[in-house]
């Protein structure tokens, strides 16, 4: 108890081998000993780069909190000529004066200071940049494609020519996302041979900036095809059935119609059917109950098979 009363000590530690003849080595530093909380240095949010023009007024507003509600003090080194800060609040301010732009560009440390015991410190070091004409803005990527969704392999035209800046863009990098070299060019063509989701990103340059847009491809695999066959509706029937095909290409028609028992002997041949409407009509009268089967040669030779009950 007490021992705050000569703080800070400073602490000298020394350590000595048993050599001939003996040598030693120190190291010191600081000790703060506090009769309460120990106080906790400022957090102090960085402005980022700055950009000006000779003759600009600038009212720039540094922040900065204390864990422990201290009162906070602000200084500042390496403003541009005509700027300073307020103590008090960290209020930058000011009218950049003429010339400045000669010690562009000016590396500024702003130093936050709490008012606790001890008083801690924080700073954060930015760049400020001042010329005597237009300041550079920075580009803006549009990337746009022609397609974004479809089945491999996807061939997307990509444009990216659209992309501004008001001293021209200078570079173009397209990156895929699917394992293939970055592309250069402005408009790119690009095939996808594999589905999946890529989130391509296009990345403009001025030369000084950059700036970056992503666009979305969605690619899937082909659906397969499906199977070309025949079906009879109602089934089991009587009388007549009615065969449809299905899943067949429009051009594509049944040649001929085979009835065969379930033994495969021949009943009968239909050459050249008319469809009715959505099928063909197969009669059937003079069958006995039980299975047989109707086959469709089709004008490519592809035969069908489908089974039939007959049930009267």
């Amino acid at each position: 108890t007490g021992a705050e009363a000569n703080s800070p000590y400073t602490v000298e530690v020394t350590v000595t081998d048993d050599g001939t003849p003996a040598e030693s080595a120190m190291v010191s530093f600081i000790w703060n000993v506090t009769n309460g909380p120990v106080n906790q240095a400022p957090v102090v949010t960085n402005p980022g780069v700055q950009n000006h023009l000779v003759g600009n007024t600038v009212s720039l507003q540094v922040s900065a909190t204390d864990p422990e509600d201290d009162g906070l003090s602000y200084s500042a080194t390496g403003l541009p000529t005509g700027l300073s800060i307020d103590t008090a609040t960290g209020l930058i301010s000011g009218t950049i004066a003429t010339g400045a732009e000669a010690n562009s560009p000016y590396t500024v440390e702003v130093t936050v200071t709490d008012d606790g015991t001890p008083a801690e410190s924080a700073m954060v070091s930015f760049i400020w940049n001042v010329t005597n004409g237009p300041v550079n803005g920075a580009p803006v990527a549009v990337a746009t494609a022609s397609v974004v969704s479809g089945t491999v392999p996807l061939t997307v035209n990509f444009t990216g020519s659209n992309s501004m800046d008001d001293e021209g863009i200078t570079s173009y990098e397209w990156d895929f996302k699917d394992g293939s070299p970055t592309d250069p060019t402005a408009d790119p063509v690009h095939v996808f041979e594999d589905p999946g989701i890529y989130r391509v990103e296009l990345t403009v340059s001025d030369g000084f900036l950059t700036d970056t847009e992503f666009i979305t491809i969605t690619v899937t695999e082909v659906e397969p095809e499906e199977k070309v066959k025949a079906v009879i509706a109602p089934n089991p029937t009587s009388d007549t059935a009615n065969v449809s095909v299905i899943n067949a290409p429009d051009n594509q028609v049944v040649r001929e119609i085979f009835l065969h028992d379930s033994t495969g002997k021949y009943i009968s041949v239909i050459s050249n059917p008319t469809l009715v409407g959505v099928h063909y009509v197969v009669p059937i009268y003079s069958l006995t109950d039980g299975v047989y089967y109707i086959t469709l040669i089709m004008d490519d030779n592809e035969k069908l098979p489908v089974r039939l009950v007959v049930k009267n």
